[in-house]
């Protein structure tokens, strides 16, 4: 992990690990639109925790690690994130899907470092890939380093099989950051088909941008999400964030951070993480993805 991480650009990747922070969902609860494909979903249970936070923790230090989970999945993971030095958690009554969760994370990063760049950790990816999912999480944060307007996914073949999360096609390589081999997103693909995905579609595993940027999206793209969270802003880490934000959540829509915002951004970039294997199939010939 080390070895990866210093082969990056050192001067981008010194400012970038400085300020980067990991937000893992737990993603336990099913979102009503997919209640019936439980065979399919990836949520990882909040109770069995311990072992995506400790996968991040290889790249990122638990004192800038965010848990979000809803009141009862709290409860159910208990000592899981209880116990482990510096970890901090958001809690939301209840969930509402991937936006709100990473929208109230990055507000309460905000407060404590106005440079931050989050990433998105799925609890159930960092399970899967985590060792070698964070190395690509490095590079995509460096990649944002230098262009802070730029969310960077991290994607892989054959990639997520959640519903909750989209397929992308990466396209030619982003001006200015080669060095870290970051694409251009072409099209999202919400439920492909098998040729498609043959052709050469990535799977997201991850989400890295800048804080700031995350805001800024989520104004131009979900303002009902964000003007619900606006009076949480002031009273973030304060008592009075617990009463707030139940009747913030009463009136907040559900969302989802790839659907319904980065679907609808026009500049993304994507970091290919070669042989994500699944078991769900092999890379076609011909795919070797830059690493």
């Amino acid at each position: 992990m080390i070895a990866q991480v210093r082969s990056l650009r050192p001067e981008y990747a010194a400012a970038s690990l400085r300020h980067l922070w990991g937000v893992v969902l737990a993603g336990a609860e099913r979102p009503p639109a997919i209640a019936s494909s439980r065979r399919h979903y990836t949520g990882h249970r909040p109770g069995e925790l311990a072992r995506p936070v400790e996968r991040a923790s290889q790249l990122i230090p638990t004192t800038r690690l965010v848990t979000v989970l809803t009141r009862d999945t709290a409860a159910e993971a208990g000592t899981a994130v209880e116990n482990v030095p510096g970890l901090q958690r958001c809690l939301q009554p209840a969930s509402r899907g991937t936006a709100p969760e990473m929208f109230l994370a990055a507000l309460n990063v905000l407060q404590q470092d106005p440079h931050a760049v989050v990433a998105m950790l799925p609890a159930a990816h960092l399970v899967e890939h985590g060792h070698r999912l964070m190395p690509y999480v490095a590079r995509a944060a460096a990649g944002t380093v230098i262009r802070p307007d730029l969310p960077v996914i991290v994607g892989a073949y054959p990639g997520s099989r959640d519903p909750e999360y989209a397929w992308i096609e990466p396209g030619e390589t982003v001006e200015g950051l080669e060095a870290y081999a970051v694409r251009a997103v072409r099209r999202f693909v919400a439920r492909p088909s098998q040729a498609e995905r043959a052709g050469g579609l990535l799977g997201m595993l991850a989400v890295v941008m800048s804080a700031r940027t995350l805001i800024a999206l989520g104004w131009r793209h979900l303002p009902d999400v964000l003007e619900c969270l606006e009076p949480l802003e002031d009273v973030v880490g304060r008592p009075e964030e617990t009463l707030l934000c139940d009747a913030v959540w009463e009136s907040m829509p559900r969302a989802s951070l790839c659907r319904d915002l980065l679907a609808h951004v026009e500049h993304l970039g994507v970091v290919s993480m070669p042989d994500a294997m699944t078991g769900e199939r092999a890379r076609p010939e011909g795919q070797a993805l830059a690493s």
